[in-house]
């Protein structure tokens, strides 16, 4: 067994022991992350693709390669038929479009974006790391060690601090 399967086997042995959640305030500062709502194939432009795009992400045939804040078009805060509504009625009246960015907080470390940095982020990031699946949240929020790059570092300095190990 590798040492990265080893230390993924400890770290989530340890998380089904361990059920503390932390509020995202104690180890999670706000950080800006752009958005670009209704983008789902990452292009810069609205349209039908995108459109097309959502409608098999939400029948869970395809997973998002973006954040999941870039589908949520009516800012609810959840990826919904209704935003899949409000992007297709955009695209039909003004045809296809540039992106809008937006700027907006996001926490760092929340990888599941779910307004809490908890033991459900640090087993996202696992996830990430050894098993390539995608994290909910803007890449910004899981550079956890702010380098510019999510890598096993970001997983490990997050599980540190998590455990409290680090402040």
């Amino acid at each position: 067994m590798t040492i990265q399967k080893c230390l993924f086997v400890f770290v989530v042995s340890a998380i089904c022991l361990f059920t503390a959640t932390l509020s995202a305030h104690e180890i999670g500062s706000n950080v800006l992350v752009t958005v670009s709502r209704g983008d789902a194939n990452g292009d810069g432009v609205l349209n039908r693709d995108d459109a097309t795009l959502m409608h098999d992400i939400l029948k869970g045939e395809v997973d998002p390669s973006v954040s999941i804040r870039d589908l949520d078009m009516d800012k609810d805060g959840h990826f919904t038929e209704r935003d899949l509504l409000e992007l297709r009625t955009e695209v039909n009246l003004f045809g296809e479009q540039r992106v809008h960015q937006e700027t907006e907080f996001a926490i760092l470390g929340d990888a599941n974006d779910d307004g809490f940095v908890d033991l459900g982020d640090v087993v996202s990031l696992l996830q990430a790391h050894f098993q390539g699946v995608r994290y909910r949240a803007p890449a910004e929020v899981v550079d956890i060690n702010l380098d510019g790059k999510f890598d096993l570092r970001d997983v490990i300095e997050l599980t540190e601090i998590f455990f409290g190990k680090q402040t």
